[in-house]
């Protein structure tokens, strides 16, 4: 921090023992070592400080940020990047208009193949005998012989 080395500090320790003295020097060094606690701490705390500052500041854009992206169009934005001029959308939307109407008419005409197939299907019963067949037994069949073993 300061760049003291070894020499500095000797040269210091022994200008303090001089003119301090050695008989007050644990007490200054003590009240100088409350000093630099205070310092320390002092720092400390104005670092937090500017750390939460910063981490506020960091939110607040980050909010913003989120708050542009949730209120964007995106839809549109994402319509007029595939399809400016909307030639895809109306080609779509013409498909599905002629599939609707082929459905239509496919459904018309099943409704009449069905109610033709139904009328004929009714004269047919209504013109139906049935038909009495010969009588018959069931088919009898002999039952097979048990096999015969040699004993050997």
């Amino acid at each position: 921090m300061f760049d003291i080395g070894w020499t500095e500090i000797a040269i210091i320790a022994v200008v303090a023992i001089i003119v301090i003295g050695p008989k007050d020097l644990p007490r200054v060094l003590r009240t100088l070592g409350e000093y630099v606690g205070k310092a320390k701490a002092m720092t400390s705390e104005f670092r937090r400080h500017v750390d939460d500052m910063i981490r506020e500041t960091e939110l607040d854009e980050v909010k913003k940020q989120i708050d542009a992206a949730s209120n964007a169009d995106i839809e549109g934005y994402v319509e007029n990047t595939i399809d400016p001029r909307g030639e895809i959308k109306q080609t779509i939307e013409d498909d599905v208009r002629d599939m609707n109407a082929d459905w239509a008419e496919d459904g018309e005409a099943l409704a009449k193949a069905e109610a033709a197939m139904d009328e004929e299907a009714a004269s047919a019963m209504d013109d139906f005998e049935p038909v009495a067949g010969p009588e018959t037994e069931p088919d009898e069949q002999p039952e097979p012989e048990p096999e015969k073993r040699e004993a050997g």
